[in-house]
């Protein structure tokens, strides 16, 4: 029974060994992809260290108390059969000693009986004695009388001496064989007390078993609650973690959208620019025409007349509407990169 319950608790630990591995497993798949992959691959290396330890060492104690249970088994086992084979022992004595106790009870009922027939006899020869008188010679009646009473004295005496004898040795028989009822009661007190003992010293081991296991059950419910609450925090920071990444991607769009938007806001200054510059020249270009036109209406207004002078003037006029206009358009596009610009820098 204590071999299949230890069969039993040694399955159960390895599943749940089995079990926590794979969840150790499972949390260092989910935190592959973390930032601190290095530093929580050294805390579950650790963590799953003292947890092969600390298994290790309850099925280590587990098996040294199977072990000793099964050697108290071995030894109460031999305790029973030492008692068995004294129980027999004690059995035969008994019955020898019942049987020198008939004996002896038979050698009394004979030495009785013939006490008895002494008795008989002696009662036989005084009557045969007063029968006879004086008809026979009393010394020859008398010596063949005391013959007879002799020689039955010497067989009493010697069937008593062998009853005697009889009943000495089967005193002397009885008497070790109370003492070996005695020494064999002994020995049953003393193997009644070892197998007590074993048997307390069984109870102890296997409430101590029970504690054993009970406390690597508070320990592995512990550290299933523990990798449980890892695994929570695990996955916490695995989400926040993933969120991290996503708000990331997210501002790595933007940002490369709002490059976009600066490159092309770039180009269209790019652009304003050069038309700037080729508005510029042209503007340039026009002074200078203005200029040399101002020149020549001078020259022409100190040579002509009124008339000519008006008419120089009016085409001055159409000629300075269209730099007018050219003034114009610069004016606002200088306008509109400024706003640019300053949108650009407020974003």
């Amino acid at each position: 029974m204590l071999h299949t319950a230890s069969e039993i608790i040694g399955f159960v630990f390895i599943i749940l060994f089995l079990i926590q591995k794979y969840q150790i497993h499972k949390y260092q798949l989910l935190f592959l992809e973390s930032i601190n992959l290095e530093k929580e691959n050294i805390n579950f290396k650790k963590y799953y260290i003292l947890t092969f330890v600390i298994f290790i060492q309850k099925i280590n104690q587990l098996l040294h108390i199977e072990k000793i249970n099964k050697n108290l088994i071995k030894e109460n086992e031999k305790i029973n059969l030492n008692l068995n084979r004294l129980q027999e022992k004690n059995s035969i004595l008994s019955k020898e000693r019942n049987e020198a106790v008939e004996n002896t009870s038979k050698l009394r009922t004979n030495v009785n009986r013939l006490e008895e027939q002494i008795k008989t006899l002696e009662a036989n020869r005084q009557a045969l004695i007063q029968e006879l008188g004086g008809a026979v010679d009393r010394q020859d009646l008398e010596y063949a009388t005391w013959d007879l009473v002799l020689q039955t004295t010497k067989l009493l005496i010697n069937e008593r001496d062998s009853a005697l004898k009889d009943k000495q040795a089967l005193q002397d028989k009885n008497t070790h064989l109370f003492e070996s009822v005695k020494n064999l009661e002994d020995e049953i007190n003393i193997l009644n007390k070892k197998i007590l003992s074993a048997e307390s010293t069984i109870s102890d081991l296997k409430a101590e078993e029970s504690i054993a296991i009970k406390k690597i059950q508070q320990r592995l419910a512990q550290k299933e609650e523990q990798v449980k609450s890892q695994d929570q925090q695990s996955w916490k920071r695995f989400m926040y973690i993933k969120g991290l990444e996503q708000e990331t991607r997210n501002k790595d769009y933007d940002i490369s959208v709002l490059k976009n938007k600066i490159k092309d806001i770039e180009n269209t200054i790019k652009s304003l620019t050069n038309k700037l510059l080729d508005k510029q020249a042209e503007l340039k270009t026009v002074i200078h025409q203005k200029n040399i036109a101002e020149s020549r209406l001078r020259k022409i207004q100190s040579h002509d007349n009124q008339k000519v002078c008006l008419k120089n003037s009016e085409q001055k006029q159409t000629k300075i509407k269209p730099i007018k206009r050219k003034k114009y358009y610069i004016k606002t596009f200088r306008r509109r990169r400024r706003s640019l610009i300053f949108n650009r820098e407020v974003e």
